[in-house]
């Protein structure tokens, strides 16, 4: 497990509304083409585990990877509320956790498909739907299955792989390379302001008598045992 640090610093004349913060990743748990991802909201941890149980790079001991926000950014709270920002304690103030995920398949003209690069219409914009849990080209929140009761929601991918219950990886698309990102806020970056952010890389398993979802068991005890 490591631990990253981000410092964002307005020095506009401008605050910034409306502002997320993101861990994206390429995770390409070994062999790239059979990954599964997913993300666990009560944890606020959106991770990487591979579909099957033999890897073609990790044989039959594939690892479970993952972000989690363990200092999100600072937004108003209740009075009994307390925030962490640069090693200091916010009354009043709380630490936003994950409040979305996101996930791309290896393909194009879907709703799961990479924004452009270098385009503001197809790229920026896209992007800043996708950082709010919602799809890229509408604005509108992800579909759940309908075999799953159907509607929509800011955190595709939330069931439980372990025990295949809920909207999972591997419904709606097979197995293959995958990217995913984890946001948080909405907050406000204010003129001359501060706001920092932590955020935990973790993996576990890749060790003998491990497989695919020990690995991703293993990895939620570590996360839940750190925060």
């Amino acid at each position: 497990m490591i631990f990253k640090k981000y410092v964002f610093i307005n020095k506009g004349a401008n605050d910034l509304t409306e502002m997320y913060c993101s861990a994206w990743n390429d995770p390409d748990n070994g062999n790239a083409g059979d990954d599964f991802v997913g993300v666990d909201s009560t944890l606020g941890m959106g991770y990487c585990y591979n579909a099957f149980a033999t890897d073609q790079v990790y044989g039959s001991t594939p690892p479970a990877t993952a972000f989690d926000f363990f200092q999100g950014p600072v937004v108003p709270g209740e009075a009994t509320d307390e925030a962490k920002s640069m090693g200091r304690k916010i009354k009043g103030y709380k630490n936003l956790n994950a409040t979305a995920f996101y996930y791309f398949v290896n393909e194009n003209g879907t709703i799961y498909s990479d924004p452009d690069l270098d385009d503001y219409a197809t790229g920026t914009l896209y992007f800043y739907n996708l950082l709010q849990g919602r799809i890229g080209a509408t604005g509108e929140e992800f579909p759940i299955p309908e075999q799953l009761g159907g509607g929509h929601t800011h955190f595709p991918l939330s069931g439980d792989p372990i025990t295949q219950t809920g909207y999972i990886d591997g419904i709606i698309k097979s197995a293959a390379d995958r990217r995913y990102g984890l946001s948080s806020g909405p907050f406000t970056l204010a003129a001359g302001d501060t706001q920092e952010v932590v955020i935990a890389e973790m993996v576990a398993g890749a060790t003998a008598g491990i497989d695919n979802l020990g690995a991703l068991k293993l990895l939620r005890t570590y996360d839940a045992k750190a925060q």
